[in-house]
C-alpha cells in the first residue's frame, strides 16, 4: 500500500508538535477551492494546517478506514474505564 508523501509529511509535523498544543482541537484551516489548497501548500507546513489536511484526506476517502460496526466497538472500549486493551484485542 502506497502512502501519499504529503500524508507522511503531515503526520511527521503533527508528531513533532508540542503535546499541549491540542492541534486536533484547533479551528481547521478553511480550504474551499483547489487554488486555496495550492496557495496554502506553498507556505511552511504548520501542525494546525497538517491536521486540517489529514482530516480532509480522511473525510474524502471513498470508503471508511474503520467499518461502522468496529468503530462503535472502539468508542465503547475507549469510554469503558475497565481494561481497555483486552477488550480491544478481542476484535482482532
Amino acid at each position: 500500500l502506497s502512502v501519499p508523501r504529503f500524508l507522511v509529511d503531515c503526520i511527521n509535523i503533527i508528531e513533532q508538535a508540542h503535546p499541549q498544543d491540542s492541534v486536533y482541537r484547533q479551528e481547521p484551516v478553511k480550504i474551499k477551492q483547489p487554488a486555496d489548497l495550492e496557495n496554502a501548500l506553498k507556505q511552511p507546513l504548520t501542525p494546525a494546517f497538517a491536521v486540517s489536511l489529514l482530516k480532509r484526506f480522511l473525510k474524502e476517502l471513498p470508503e471508511q478506514l474503520i467499518p461502522t460496526e468496529l468503530s462503535s466497538a472502539i468508542f465503547k472500549i475507549i469510554n469503558d474505564p475497565g481494561n481497555k486493551r483486552q477488550g480491544f484485542l478481542k476484535f482482532f
